[in-house]
């Protein structure tokens, strides 16, 4: 029998992914990363500087574990504690004063709205058959999906066919608000900006206007 030292391989040492919450919303779970971008989508909406039905992924609840057992206890996180969870860019006045400091060690994930896919714009048009026609109009979905975050000074970061979802009626939702960038796909010294996004939106363009056909072995 074959092993492997990656927990990735040993799904008992994963944590969950599809999750449901406690008011019985499905979520996607994720570890702890970056919380600035996703705050900044939270801004927008309630700001209406964003649609309402914009098809982004959008933060749900932070997960906190009260207890130092890791997932055992799902809590809530009040809004002034996502300002100390945010490592990145945070200037001293925005942190509480009488918070708790333990709590940035408390943090265990993040619940984003579970979105139904049939798989990554990656995998789709990598490995099925997709027209002229329908790669033309994701070219051009993609493209709308940008602008509107741009609009709204958001960035989307890591903008690549691996960050966008095709939802079962072949509708494209962005993903991966978590900042950094994919050589390739976004330089690094336009990592998290707006021209970085656009670098990524042209080369996924290309990518898609180009086709791609299914890899041969």
């Amino acid at each position: 029998m074959s092993t492997s030292p990656d927990p990735k391989d040993h799904p008992c040492l994963c944590g969950p992914s599809k999750v449901i919450a406690g008011d019985g919303t499905i979520c996607m779970f994720k570890e702890p990363g970056k919380l600035r971008l996703y705050k900044q989508i939270v801004f927008a909406f309630e700001n209406r500087q964003l649609r309402s039905d914009i098809r982004i992924s959008r933060l749900y609840r932070v997960v906190v574990d009260k207890d130092c057992d890791v997932l055992q206890r799902y809590v809530e996180a009040p809004p002034e504690e996502l300002a100390i969870w945010n490592r990145d860019g945070i200037s001293g006045s925005d942190v509480p004063t009488d918070m708790d400091p333990s709590l940035l060690e408390r943090m265990v994930g993040i619940l984003l709205i579970y979105i139904e896919n049939r798989g990554t714009l990656y995998d789709i048009v990598s490995f099925s058959e997709c027209t002229e026609e329908q790669r033309y109009c994701w070219a051009a979905e993609i493209e709308g999906l940008v602008e509107e975050l741009h609009t709204a000074d958001v960035v989307w970061g890591d903008a690549k066919p691996q960050n966008v979802l095709v939802d079962l009626e072949n509708r494209l939702w962005l993903i991966d608000f978590d900042g950094s960038y994919t050589p390739g796909w976004v330089d690094e010294d336009k990592k998290e900006t707006q021209e970085g996004d656009l670098q990524g939106l042209n080369r996924i363009k290309e990518w898609l206007i180009r086709g791609c056909k299914k890899p041969t072995v």
